[in-house]
């Protein structure tokens, strides 16, 4: 822990020497899949079986290689790659909903031990919380509203149906930032699990 610790100022540090800005932390942003559930193994069971469906060799590997990028962008990606098809935004969507369907048939997932404690600890040390996800599914959304009532309310939400561009791109933690409260970049830590490439800004 306290090796970890010192990492950590090193990299303040590091970053403060080349920054127009200080760090100066106001914000903490959780992705959901992952991070706050342990639902990743759902998902990508969910998510072969409705590629299958469609013809669409989809690996439980590809499934956390594409974690955190909106469904349907995952659904045009691998649609142009193995079918020579260009869907258009409402044909994804529509194959989404499938795996959508298939995710929430199967057991209701669990938060991670210790997310709720530590939570606690951020909103007691005055920083504030907010929840930047890819999903597009309204049952998950409300769960987590739910769940995380006493840190979150929905201001503090971001999802698919807030950006145009998903990650990789920066825009959903960006928008995470303004909509919590006109955050810069410099005043928040992201706490991520998708791979480096889905977090780049």
């Amino acid at each position: 822990m306290v090796l970890q610790a010192k990492m950590f100022q090193k990299a303040i540090a590091q970053y403060n020497k080349q920054a127009e800005q200080p760090f100066a932390p106001k914000i903490v942003l959780f992705d959901m899949d992952g991070v706050l559930y342990n639902s990743m193994p759902n998902h990508a069971k969910a998510w072969q079986r409705a590629m299958a469906e469609f013809g669409i060799v989809f690996t439980a590997e590809d499934a956390y290689a594409t974690e955190g990028a909106r469904g349907v962008d995952t659904v045009r990606k691998y649609a142009k790659a193995q079918l020579g098809k260009e869907l258009t935004e409402e044909e994804a969507a529509e194959m989404y909903q499938l795996k959508a369907r298939y995710f929430h048939e199967m057991p209701e997932t669990d938060i991670f031990d210790g997310v709720k404690d530590l939570m606690q600890k951020i909103q007691d040390s005055g920083l504030k919380i907010g929840i930047v996800t890819g999903s597009a599914q309204r049952q998950l959304i409300n769960r987590l509203l739910s769940d995380f009532k006493d840190f979150i309310n929905e201001a503090q939400v971001t999802t698919a149906f807030d950006v145009k561009r998903g990650k990789p791109n920066p825009d959903p933690y960006l928008i995470g930032l303004q909509k919590a409260g006109n955050f810069a970049p410099y005043e928040g830590i992201v706490v991520e699990n998708a791979p480096w490439e889905c977090v780049r800004a």
